[in-house]
């Protein structure tokens, strides 16, 4: 399988969008959409939680600022669970989700989570 992009691209566009938009937040609009289209997915479902798998890196940070998004946009709480794959995740959003009512898990409780 071939990449479609490369880091290296992904570097260059993000530098050509900060160009384009200095002091923009670009993780901030990317948390946005990603909040915006599972809160879509979780309309109907309230059964339904989510499970951020996070890593060391700013695509952690998206993810965790979407999850804290979630009880605002659907206008209820929806269970979350952080299950952070590295020693250190990005700090700002971890403590965003958390304070959105997020538990952080463990391999075990995550791998339970996701297969019911």
């Amino acid at each position: 399988m071939e990449p479609i992009i490369t880091a290296a691209g992904i570097r260059a566009a993000e530098a050509d969008w900060f160009s384009a938009h200095p002091g923009g937040d670009l993780m901030g609009r990317a948390a946005d959409a990603v909040a915006r289209t599972v809160a879509e997915l979780l309309v109907g479902r309230e059964s339904w939680g989510v499970l951020v798998v996070a890593g060391p890196g700013n695509n952690a940070g998206d993810a965790l600022f979407a999850a804290a998004e979630l009880p605002e946009l659907l206008g209820r709480s929806v269970p979350l669970w952080v299950w952070p794959v590295a020693e250190r995740t990005h700090p700002d959003a971890l403590a965003a989700a958390l304070q959105a009512g997020a538990v952080v898990v463990d391999a075990g409780a995550a791998l339970t989570l996701a297969t019911g």
